[in-house]
């Protein structure tokens, strides 16, 4: 009996070491498949290797945090919602940039004959409407992306223009 006892004993300690071996290899394995995930996500052409997905059911194109905020950057892509978001708001900016300091390296052309031919007095009220009209601008542009958002307030203040190229 003490010999069947012993044979138990050892099982349930073989058993143990057994499972004890396949915890450390799964273990192994998660690391190697985290390592795997991590060389994916990083360098010049970020994947979303883990497969994260939105609430939607759609995978994202970048790794993602647990927010569902990018955590890498491919200029090259234009693919939704991260890199897309990304380049609307640089071209925004830029547009943005440009229509309000555009007019001040042209002021020396504005002034000939040949041009515009406009006074110093009309220049004067030119860049003071810039300015009121940038500043009302972004007032209400302000509350309309605090209540709507920023892609229906980029749509909202780019659709006049493209109405205007569909004709």
């Amino acid at each position: 009996m003490a010999s069947t006892v012993a044979s138990a004993g050892e099982l349930k300690a073989k058993a143990n070491a057994a499972s004890l071996d396949m915890a450390e290899e799964f273990s192994l394995l998660r690391r190697e498949m985290d390592a795997m995930h991590d060389s994916r996500e990083s360098g010049c052409c970020p994947i979303n290797s883990r497969g994260a997905k939105d609430i939607y059911g759609r995978t994202f194109s970048l790794p993602v945090d647990a927010e569902h905020k990018a955590t890498a950057l491919n200029l090259f892509s234009f693919a939704k919602p991260h890199m897309r978001a990304f380049h609307t708001s640089w071209v925004n900016y830029f547009a943005s940039f440009v229509s309000t300091f555009a007019a001040a390296p042209l002021t020396a052309y504005m002034r000939k004959s040949s041009s515009l031919n406009l006074s110093k007095a009309d220049l004067s009220a030119g860049k003071i409407a810039s300015v009121t009209g940038t500043v009302m601008l972004r007032l209400v542009m302000g509350y309309v992306m605090d209540m709507f958002g920023a892609r229906k307030g980029t749509f909202v203040l780019s659709m006049p223009h493209r109405a205007r190229t569909v004709d």
